[in-house]
């Protein structure tokens, strides 16, 4: 018994350094995550600005400055590899980046 008490006290803190270490999720992020999702189909599929995209989704004002800061950190590391986390299309993505990225 002394050693699964050693083993399992020895987990628990590495348990501990290790959530210490890893950061809490982004509040905002959380809680807009199927809105960033949204803006980016329009940003990419639609080609719509990202000013125009957020007029047709419901933010509160308070939030806007830094859901638009996420959206343009999101859609600078956009590429093919990962452009389905967004449900977005490779073919399209493609398209949008050889456009020149426009926002």
């Amino acid at each position: 018994m002394d050693l699964f008490e050693f083993i399992c006290r020895r987990s628990i803190q590495r348990y501990g350094v290790l959530r210490a270490s890893v950061a809490a999720p982004d509040p905002i992020r959380t809680k807009y995550r199927q809105t960033v999702d949204e803006l980016m189909q329009f940003i990419v599929f639609q080609g719509r600005t990202l000013e125009a995209a957020l007029a047709e989704v419901r933010v509160a004002t308070a939030d806007v400055a830094a859901l638009r800061l996420i959206v343009h950190t999101e859609l600078d590391h956009l590429e093919q590899h990962n452009c389905a986390r967004y449900n977005l299309a490779r073919g399209m993505t493609q398209r949008w980046m050889d456009a020149g990225r426009r926002r």
